[in-house]
């Protein structure tokens, strides 16, 4: 967008379709910045949640395999102990890494540190470069023993670490 025309310039260049012009992309700048700030809010959010209930985890709660004995410990109730349940069984440990991914990058993008990603085609590639963080993450996390604590059948990266610790040994 090209600055406005100076103050001394003459009367002749404030035409209303130049003054239009301006404001549409002024009011198009700030939609935009304003769409980016609630994309991050919300992913720092859901990174957030998904931190929340791994970390109040219990193999205790009730949940879809687990009869669970008691009331629910997680501090999100039901849905916390589901969602901890099903990530820790798939991701393990590394479940943290992917919440944790996700906050830092909600606050990257709502700080501006990073550009914002304009074709498709670069989402994509960050989302891969995201999941293969997060399963390599995993995978490492199983090649390490399991505590005789662990309370899931699978290590310490779940049934996706596993996976790929004995798909690749």
């Amino acid at each position: 967008m090209s600055p406005p025309p100076a103050a001394s310039a003459p009367y002749e260049e404030y035409s209303p379709e130049a003054i239009q012009a301006m404001m549409d992309a002024v009011t198009q700048e700030q939609a935009s910045a304003w769409k980016h700030a609630v994309a991050a809010l919300a992913l720092i959010g859901l990174g957030a949640m998904l931190l929340m209930a791994q970390a109040s985890y219990s193999p205790f709660d009730a949940t879809m395999d687990t009869a669970g004995v008691g009331g629910i410990a997680n501090w999100l109730g039901k849905p916390g102990a589901w969602l901890a349940n099903i990530s820790m069984q798939t991701l393990g440990l590394g479940g943290l890494l992917a919440s944790a991914l996700m906050v830092f990058s909600g606050v990257r993008r709502l700080l501006g540190r990073t550009s914002f990603v304009q074709s498709k085609s670069d989402r994509a590639g960050r989302a891969l470069i995201y999941m293969g963080c997060v399963i390599l993450g995993a995978a490492t996390l199983s090649a390490f023993p399991i505590p005789q604590n662990w309370p899931m059948g699978a290590g310490l990266g779940g049934w996706f670490g596993d996976l790929m610790h004995l798909g690749l040994k």
